[in-house]
Order: C-alpha cells, then sequence, then structure tokens
C-alpha cells in the first residue's frame, strides 16, 4: 500500500505547542506516516484566507495526501462545527470544520464523498482531527472511519458575499505571486 502524507493547517500559532501536539496525535494513530505541518500561523478563524491557501497548494501534494485543516474551529459565539472528512476525486481527504472550508476546493476539483467523524475512538487529550488523519492515512478504503453520507451539498458555504471577493482577491494575488516566483526561478542562470 502507498504511504499517505498528513499536512496540517492550523491558525494555532507555535507559542505553546498547540501545533506539535498535532504531529503526536497523528504518530499515536500511526507513526511511520510522514506529517507536515504546511501551515500553522493563520490568523485565527481565516477560513476564506485558508481555502485560498488550502487550494492554492494542495495540488502539489500527491493522490494519497490526508488534511487536517482546523481554521475556524468553532463559531462567533464558541460553538464547534461538526467535523467531517471530505474526499477528492483524485484521492485526497480532508479532515475540516463544517464550516466553508472547503467551498473553493468544492468547486473547482469536486468532492467525492463525505463522512462524519466520529469522536468515540479518539484517544483523551489527542486531537480528533488529528488523530482521524493517522487512522485514514493507514486505511485502504476511505469509508472505513464513519458513518457516511455522500450528499456534497451538505457542505456549508457560510460566507458573505464580501467574504467571497476577499477570497477571490486572495486566490488572484497567489496565482499571480507563485507565476512570479516560477518566473524568476526560471531566469535565474544555472551555477554549474
Amino acid at each position: 500500500m502507498q504511504q499517505s502524507v498528513i499536512a496540517i493547517l492550523t491558525d494555532y500559532g507555535t507559542r505553546d505547542g498547540r501545533a506539535a501536539k498535532l504531529i503526536g496525535a497523528v504518530k499515536r494513530a500511526e507513526e511511520t506516516l510522514d506529517v507536515c505541518l504546511a501551515v500553522n500561523n493563520f490568523p485565527a478563524g481565516d477560513v476564506p484566507g485558508a481555502a485560498a491557501t488550502l487550494h492554492g497548494f494542495l495540488g502539489y501534494f500527491p493522490a494519497r495526501t490526508v488534511t487536517a485543516a482546523l481554521i475556524g474551529e468553532t463559531d462567533g459565539k464558541g460553538r464547534p462545527f461538526p467535523p467531517i472528512a471530505a474526499k477528492a476525486p483524485d484521492g485526497k481527504v480532508f479532515l475540516v470544520p463544517n464550516n466553508g472550508l472547503l467551498t473553493v476546493w468544492e468547486q473547482t476539483h469536486g468532492i467525492a464523498a463525505l463522512r462524519r467523524i466520529d469522536a468515540v475512538d479518539c484517544p483523551v487529550g489527542a486531537n480528533l482531527y488529528a488523530y482521524t488523519a493517522g487512522l485514514l492515512g493507514t486505511l485502504p478504503k476511505y469509508g472505513q472511519h464513519g458513518p457516511g453520507f455522500s450528499d456534497s451539498r451538505r457542505l456549508a458555504a457560510r460566507w458573505s458575499r464580501n467574504s467571497s471577493s476577499a477570497l477571490t482577491a486572495r486566490l488572484s494575488a497567489w496565482r499571480q505571486g507563485a507565476c512570479s516566483a516560477a518566473s524568476r526561478a526560471l531566469s535565474r542562470p544555472s551555477a554549474t
């Protein structure tokens, strides 16, 4: 079986070790998985920014990548959004709060299946998203963890028109930056 890569995005920062604990939660599920802390310094609750970043970089990861994106886990009143797992048509799996984080991915790449994440098997003190990412990274079949539902229209799309405009601007800026960096790299003379 091909080894999965676990990519983690958070708005936790690096001061208190919460982001590092996510690696431990993945390793509790399966020690041999490769874990990448892709981004851990989003502004708290920046769902549109995280959606743009997720869309921008995840296409470069292998198909069996499992991404735990812990951005905006609670609403403005401190209530947690329901945790879900979503599978893209190319095999990538996302573990996210159902808060609109996958809206851009769904619109551009599609979502093949959705599952609720069940917290029953998560060890006490381990992060549910990271631990489940570790479990899904070791399973040959996506549907083996959690009860399923396949209607992708159940994904939340909680952004206002202003947020959508901001997201479009961020995606455009990311694309321009990526293209500029690539052209600069190609125009440099080689050091041979």
